[in-house]
């Protein structure tokens, strides 16, 4: 081989590196753009169908008031609001009386992982309502509610307990 075929080897083969680089680099952008343009479209998608399922209060128009003498006569009327019911009451919870020291109630949630009860309980000379929280970050976590002793006679106790799928129960204390 002489020295002019080596370079023209050389050459070749440079070129061949070039268009190789080339055609990668290109074949790199276009996933690139064919991500960001998939990511654009599922963002816009996002957002309109979050727009569109999203509850929006109905305007009503009201007519504009005319100086006639029958719009001096006409009432107005309140209007009602209709309040939606927030959760789904699933039922009743039995409500366990013990005695560690001292007394108190206790109760388990049977759904979900975490849990929320509200005691709320009033009584006594002034019958003052009291409201006490707890928390169950478990699923077998008990919610206690601890007194002292005699109390439970004195106060009327509630409890209701929701837990992290909504569900709201409601305490049933023994007799």
């Amino acid at each position: 081989m002489t020295y002019t075929d080596l370079m023209a080897i050389r050459t070749v083969m440079r070129v061949r590196l070039c268009l190789k680089s080339r055609h990668d680099y290109t074949e790199s952008m276009k996933n690139i753009l064919l991500g960001a343009g998939i990511t654009g479209v599922l963002l816009i998608g996002g957002y309109l169908l979050f727009n569109t399922t999203e509850s929006k209060p109905a305007e009503k128009e009201t007519p504009a008031p005319s100086n006639s003498r029958e719009s001096l006569n006409v009432e107005s009327k309140p209007v009602e609001k209709e309040t939606p019911t927030p959760t789904n009451t699933r039922g009743s919870l039995n409500v366990s009386k013990f005695y560690d020291g001292s007394e108190g109630w206790s109760v388990s949630v049977p759904t979900g992982n975490e849990s929320i009860c509200t005691w709320t309980y009033a009584g006594g000379n002034g019958a003052i309502p009291y409201i006490d929280t707890t928390r169950a970050n478990t699923a077998t976590e008990k919610h206690v509610l601890r007194f002292d002793s005699g109390m439970d006679f004195l106060y009327d106790f509630k409890v209701t307990c929701t837990d992290d799928f909504g569900n709201e129960y409601i305490g049933k204390f023994p007799i």
